[in-house]
């Protein structure tokens, strides 16, 4: 048996309920991780939910969690490269949310080994986000990006992988985040708050949107003709972008063991960081949960499941 935090109909941390739970031995190609961290990803209370279920189906009992940092307890069948008493981090599509996880082993690669738990855990979905956002714009070195949301998690980390391709980094962010993201390696940071950003940019190659809405709108006249939009979590307008002669893709992110191995040894080399910003134990989901929408917390939230 797991302690593991499941919903049994869409609601919001309500619906988060710690049980107990069977657990099978890991299948083929699987491997069942003893889970040490998993994070709160925004993703996971939009599909808890419902408003998005014709995108994001659920099969109730559901357990969420998509991050994991942990050990390596069984291997399934098949599984090569992986072996018990390994730490492995990745981002299984879910299931997190427990002491123990059968996931696909091409799910996870070697937890950076300078990395806790936690922070490997903060790792996992967003660096490989960023990587595969940057990967679809194609950014090489000399080309100009724009990046929103530069101070958050995935913004944070696109802007360290770009600077590290050797791209000109343009990054909004506000307040104190400015100093932090130019810390990071931004060319230019932009206070969204006092400046709009359209009057400042012109003949960008690419723009990472992590934001949508208006700021997704404003984005298309930033562009150079032929550059490409690289949204996160709003469909982009092709009309628009046939009007401004861009392109404009939404990428879903899809786990890769071997882009983690490689986002490994940035991680553990420090050339890569990755902000915590707060822990909360597993059975405690519901307060992360709730504490997400009413409190200013920087960097990832982490749920411990094992000390």
């Amino acid at each position: 048996m797991s302690k593991a935090i499941r919903i049994h109909n869409y609601g919001g941390p309500e619906a988060l309920q710690e049980e107990d739970v069977p657990v099978a031995d890991p299948g083929a190609g699987q491997v069942q991780i003893r889970v040490h961290a998993t994070t709160l990803n925004p993703i996971d209370p939009l599909r808890a939910s419902g408003v998005a279920r014709s995108e994001f189906a659920l099969t109730f009992p559901w357990i969420p969690g998509s991050d994991i940092s942990g050990v390596i307890e069984k291997v399934g069948e098949g599984v090569t490269g992986l072996s018990v008493g390994d730490a492995v981090y990745g981002d299984p599509p879910d299931s997190t949310y427990a002491e123990l996880a059968n996931v696909d082993a091409g799910a996870v690669a070697i937890k950076p080994a300078s990395l806790s738990h936690a922070e490997a855990a903060a790792a996992g979905v967003v660096t490989q986000t960023a990587w595969q956002a940057l990967d679809a714009a194609g950014i090489v070195s000399g080309q100009r990006i724009l990046i929103h949301g530069a101070g958050g998690a995935v913004g944070s980390a696109a802007v360290q992988l770009a600077h590290r391709l050797g791209a000109y980094v343009i990054a909004t962010a506000s307040g104190p985040d400015t100093e932090y993201v130019r810390g990071l390696g931004a060319d230019e940071v932009i206070d969204y708050k006092t400046t709009p950003f359209e009057t400042v940019v012109k003949d960008a190659d690419a723009v990472l949107d992590t934001v949508g809405g208006n700021t997704q709108q404003r984005s298309f006249g930033v562009l150079k003709p032929g550059g490409v939009i690289v949204a996160l979590n709003q469909f982009p307008s092709q009309e628009e972008a046939a009007k401004h002669n861009v392109n404009a893709v939404m990428i879903d992110t899809k786990p890769s063991q071997e882009i983690l191995a490689k986002l490994a040894e940035l991680l553990d080399s420090g050339k890569l960081k990755v902000r915590v910003g707060k822990t909360y134990p597993l059975s405690q989901a519901a307060d992360a949960w709730r504490d997400s929408k009413t409190q200013s917390i920087k960097g990832k939230i982490v749920l411990i499941a094992t000390e």
